[in-house]
């Protein structure tokens, strides 16, 4: 009976597995889903036949970008070498969209090329791209990209008629989830900005650093700007005297 029940079970599982056949069925559904979390698992957990189907299906320009989208995100997930091959090349794609997709896929490897092509998407033209890298670069924890958010931050592309765009607040937001000392300066230079909405990050994000590097939160001031600048003020002269001291 114990052979009879594995046998069975064996033969359950593999009638379930996922060919490449139905890898194209299963993608096909996924797209036209909002919520499509089961279809997302069962692709990512499926043989390794089905990576050449997602692929093709990336690759090809006039599937729809549903699908497309749904396959960079799964190839992600899978992380194999193939993967990361296919999504390198994606992050070059004619759409937009894709390539935000492929960038999200990226986020989920640990190595340095795909950090390099994560970072190098922030050249992107596309907003929603550079949104994506700066998601990927806070989720990789990639803090030696710190240089290239302060960078990202004052790029003409960020402002239309003089008013930010959503992605300012978002990279200050960024250096918190970081938790770098080191852009301490770019926060406190973010409090004098013209966006209401960056300063008020800025506050918080410093706020979130002072919480991790144990500094003395400043709480004399109602005006969080003026706060922060004053500790900021504060925390320079006090590291000059100490530099000055241990010279002499």
């Amino acid at each position: 009976m114990v052979l009879l029940s594995t046998s069975l079970g064996h033969a359950k599982n593999k009638g379930s597995e996922v060919t490449p056949e139905k890898a194209r069925t299963i993608i096909e559904e996924a797209a036209k889903k909002k919520d499509f979390s089961k279809e997302f698992k069962e692709i990512v957990a499926a043989p390794e036949s089905v990576e050449k189907v997602l692929i093709e299906v990336l690759q090809t320009s006039t599937n729809r970008w549903e699908e497309r989208w749904f396959c960079a995100i799964t190839l992600g997930k899978r992380k194999s070498p193939q993967a990361k091959a296919a999504l390198l090349k994606a992050v070059q794609d004619e759409l937009f969209i894709v390539r935000q997709a492929a960038v999200q896929g990226l986020s989920y490897f640990d190595d340095v090329d795909t950090m390099a092509a994560i970072r190098n998407a922030m050249n992107d033209t596309a907003m929603v791209v550079r949104s994506e890298v700066v998601d990927a670069i806070t989720k990789r924890n990639d803090v030696g990209a710190i240089d290239v958010l302060q960078k990202e931050l004052y790029e003409g592309r960020n402002f239309q008629k003089g008013r930010s765009m959503w992605i300012r607040p978002q990279i200050i937001h960024a250096f918190g989830l970081l938790g770098e000392s080191s852009a301490v300066d770019a926060l406190v230079k973010a409090l004098k900005d013209k966006d209401e909405l960056v300063v008020t990050q800025s506050c918080k994000s410093l706020h979130t650093l002072s919480l991790k590097h144990q500094w003395d939160y400043p709480v004399k001031y109602q005006d969080c700007a003026q706060a922060w600048t004053r500790w900021y003020e504060a925390r320079n002269e006090k590291s000059e005297k100490k530099e000055v001291k241990n010279k002499s």
